[in-house]
C-alpha cells in the first residue's frame, strides 16, 4: 500500500491516488494469487458486490451468463 500511495512505481494506481485497500486474500502459491487477480480484473459489478460484502449478488454475478438468465437477480446491496 505504501508503494501505491507514494507513486513509487508508475502504472495503474499512479494516477488514482489516494488508493484504499478494500479486499485482500492470502494464497499459498503465487500462481493461485495471479489466477485470482486475473479473474477479478474481468469483473465489474461483481467487484462492487465483493467490496460491499453482498455475497448473494456476488454469487449471482459470477455465474455463467446462461445460468444468470435462469436465476433470480439479487439487486439489494448491503
Amino acid at each position: 500500500m505504501g508503494e501505491h500511495q507514494s507513486g513509487k512505481y508508475p502504472g495503474h494506481t499512479d494516477h488514482r491516488r489516494p488508493v484504499e485497500l478494500v479486499h485482500a486474500d492470502w494464497f499459498e502459491r503465487i500462481t493461485d494469487a495471479i489466477a485470482a487477480e486475473r479473474q477479478n480484473k474481468g469483473w465489474s459489478r461483481a467487484k462492487e458486490a465483493l467490496i460491499a460484502e453482498n455475497w448473494e449478488r456476488l454469487q449471482f454475478l459470477t455465474k455463467r451468463p446462461s445460468a444468470q438468465r435462469t436465476s433470480p437477480n439479487p439487486t439489494t446491496s448491503r
